[in-house]
Order: C-alpha cells, then structure tokens, then sequence
C-alpha cells in the first residue's frame, strides 16, 4: 500500500471510530419514534399551534433567525431545520504530480424553516437539494 492510499484509509478509519464514539456517547431515539417531518407538519395548524407544539412535534431546532416578508413585512421568527444524508464516497482522479486524492460525496440536504408570528405557528418553506420527480413535502 503507498503512503497517500494508507493515509486515506487511516483517515477514514479515524472519522469511522469518531463517529461510532459520538453516536455512542449521544445515542439517537429509533427512526421510528419520531414522526416524519411531513406528518409533523400537518399536524401544525397555522395560528393555533405554539413553539411547544413545533418543538414536541420537530424536535429542538437547528437554529433560528428572523423574516419580515410581504405583504404585511411583519417581524417573524423563523427555525431552521437540516437533515443531511450522505451518499456514495468515490476518489476523484489524481493527476501524478498532486499528493492527496479528493473524494466526491454524493449528498443530499432538506432545509425546513418554521416561521412564527408571535408564539404561533404561522407557517413554513422547505427545500431539498433533491431533484424529485413531483414536488413532496419534506421528509
């Protein structure tokens, strides 16, 4: 094995342990205990449900921030949400005179953001760097 293909699989070895480490320290709920963002989201209603309601049904968000949109550019707060899924990990070619091969991971990332008027629900505006056949709601 040549140096820069040891280098690389060490790496991923060190990346694989540390995250086998973190996901052991942080252990997730099972998939199945919470629902999809799509049946989440219909279960929100705009004006009635509150920031506890988007949190027990979303869980705790990502991060936060705020809008003023037309038509009535009032202030509102906005959560933001990410899921990241990771595909597969290819090298790219490596001309002779580079030293480190770079890899090419196919990803795919939805971004949901929840707006709120006041404390209530008032909305939200997803994207998926999917190219999906028909227009979904989240996942």
């Amino acid at each position: 094995m040549n140096r820069p293909s040891a280098a690389l699989g060490v790496f991923f070895a060190t990346i694989l342990s540390f995250t086998q480490c973190t996901s052991a320290a942080n252990p997730q709920p099972p998939p199945q205990a919470q629902p999809t963002r799509a049946a989440a989201l219909e279960q929100l209603v705009r004006g009635s449900s509150t920031r506890a309601d988007v949190e027990r049904l979303l869980g705790h968000a990502q991060g936060v921030g705020g809008a003023r949109l037309p038509p009535s550019w009032l202030a509102r707060d906005v959560w933001f949400y990410e899921a990241v899924t990771l595909g597969k990990m290819n090298p790219e070619y490596r001309p002779p005179n580079q030293k480190f091969t770079s890899l090419h991971v196919d990803m795919a990332q939805d971004i949901l953001l929840v707006f709120f008027a006041g404390d209530l629900f008032d909305g939200y505006l997803w994207y998926s760097s999917d190219i999906p056949s028909q227009v979904r709601a989240p996942q």
